[in-house]
């Protein structure tokens, strides 16, 4: 695998990589469900009940630099970090504050959000706490599947459901520049400009309308579309942030399909290079990186393990 000028961490079902290494970098063998960066550490969930992060002090990423941060009785899936508190969403619908002290809290208002008895997964499983957004100015968003999109404004106080639940929602993103929140669906690309108090769904451009993942670099979108829940003719497409304008395939040094989707945490963006930089975990075990908003793509690694979430570090 050939080194980037980022650095990117790759969390699989083995163990978690560093672009640039053919093995694990930490936690061999361990299935990485998730992981989320901060200003000065990296939060990663070890198999379903362990958070982990990267000490202060610690300079290369490797398996000396991690500590066990927390442990949660809930199965875990989702992992975000805000400036106050990391979040983690869990099977069964669960959200949890974890402090900087470890301290684990489950947030009883989200037991009592708004139409939970309504909540829902098409093979009749438990609904699970599956992407956590928020914005600078420390309001939630949380996206239940199948439950919608639900937004705080007091912190996890309260909460109030902004979207048709049956849309089967799959992330949720929000944009502070655009002040735009962005939720690739089942049934297309759902936007909203006030906060989730309406939303528009579109399918223009796309060849499919079943979608994971969303992410923003620099001023374009990128959402990744199939074929279906288990499809085989996967895609990430572009948009120019804030336009109307149809979505476009994502081609120049990516395979005309992929064989399935580009999941959840599998389509990221950030880092240097003014925000344009961008990733792809795709699927079958390799890493695209575009370092201009999605424009081309090159590959940087491959034959790694099912991977769960990939994150920019430099």
């Amino acid at each position: 695998m050939a080194r980037t000028q980022s650095s990117v961490l790759v969390a699989t079902n083995r163990g978690l990589y560093e672009t640039g290494r053919s093995e694990p970098t930490a936690f061999a063998g361990e299935r990485i469900a998730a992981i989320t960066r901060t200003a000065n550490a990296v939060c990663a969930l070890v198999g379903r009940h362990e958070i982990w992060r990267t000490r202060p002090d610690a300079g290369a990423i490797d398996e000396a630099s991690w500590e066990r941060f927390a442990r949660v009785e809930h199965q875990a899936v989702s992992l975000y970090r805000t400036p106050q508190a990391l979040y983690v969403g869990t099977e069964e619908a669960h959200l949890l504050r974890v402090a900087d002290d470890g301290t684990v809290s489950q947030l009883q208002s989200f037991e009592e959000a708004p139409r939970r008895d309504g909540w829902f997964t098409p093979w009749g499983g438990p609904p699970a706490t599956r992407a956590i957004d928020a914005a600078d100015d420390g309001e939630l968003f949380v996206n239940v599947h199948v439950g919608g999109v639900l937004r705080s404004t007091d912190g996890g106080e309260s909460w109030r459901q902004t979207i048709d639940i049956r849309t089967d929602v799959h992330q949720v993103l929000f944009h502070d520049t655009a002040g735009m929140i962005f939720a690739p669906s089942a049934r297309g690309f759902a936007e909203s400009a006030d906060r989730g108090g309406s939303w528009t769904v579109t399918t223009d451009g796309l060849d499919f309308s079943y979608m994971r993942a969303v992410a923003v670099a620099g001023d374009t979108i990128l959402a990744s579309a199939s074929n279906g829940p288990h499809g085989d003719r996967g895609a990430v497409y572009s948009r120019p942030l804030g336009s109307r304008e149809p979505f476009v395939r994502c081609t120049a040094g990516l395979p005309e399909w992929f064989p399935g989707n580009v999941d959840t945490f599998c389509l990221i963006a950030g880092g240097s290079d003014a925000g344009e930089v961008a990733l792809i975990a795709a699927p079958g075990g390799t890493v695209y990186l575009s370092e201009d908003a999605g424009r081309h793509w090159r590959e940087i690694a491959s034959g790694l393990p099912q991977i769960n979430a990939v994150a920019i570090t430099g």
